[in-house]
């Protein structure tokens, strides 16, 4: 890591050191819900702090919504913040010395679309719901139309009980997760360990 030393060569018996360049590649990780109140920023939030305090890692959170929400939420973060981004600011954020970067991309839209499917994976937030589940088949649609591949994208679902997720999964032939009830992002409890163990394992 930065600020090791390698040993180089020998002259005239000293030793000559060259300092040992950092193999720098962070986990960018977008994450997108298919429509508003499904808990996007609230899994964001989740994650960060699951990579953060669970895993020891260097973590930013990146909102690029106009929700504005999280700023207000700064003082009480133990992870770094970058609030109210926008496309043409992210690649120098991007550039500073963190493990991973979460990028909050609040609802997927023709806008957002091209930089959410940049990075090598992607999380996608629907809802099984009958009432609903026809937007998780619509995005579904689009992924084939567009001849993308659905192995890079982690589905969860937010709103749906058992069978549902279950009738969805059989329909399509994928492997959607429920997400766990998360009272407090900030709060992480072992009952969702397995979760979120899962989920970066696929990451």
């Amino acid at each position: 890591s930065t600020g090791k030393l390698a040993f180089a060569k020998e002259r005239k018996g000293i030793a000559i050191f060259k300092k040992k360049k950092r193999d720098y590649s962070p986990k960018i990780i977008p994450v997108a819900g298919l429509e508003h109140n499904l808990g996007t920023t609230t899994l964001c939030l989740a994650l960060s702090n699951y990579y953060h305090s669970k895993l020891g890692k260097s973590v930013a959170y990146v909102e690029l919504n106009a929700s504005k929400q999280i700023s207000r939420l700064h003082k009480h973060l133990c992870f770094s913040i970058y609030p109210e981004v926008t496309f043409s600011s992210l690649v120098s954020i991007l550039s500073q010395p963190f493990d991973v970067f979460i990028l909050d991309m609040g609802v997927l839209s023709p806008s957002n679309w091209g930089e959410f499917f940049r990075y090598k994976h992607q999380i996608v937030i629907g809802s099984v719901i009958p009432w609903k589940c026809f937007v998780f088949e619509k995005f579904i649609d689009d992924i084939n139309k567009k001849n993308k591949t659905m192995d890079s994208i982690i589905l969860l679902a937010n709103l749906g009980i058992k069978e549902q997720l279950q009738k969805m999964n059989r329909k399509h032939h994928l492997s959607i997760s429920a997400i766990p009830f998360l009272s407090n992002p900030f709060l992480i409890t072992s009952d969702n360990f397995d979760f979120f163990e899962r989920m970066v394992r696929q990451l």
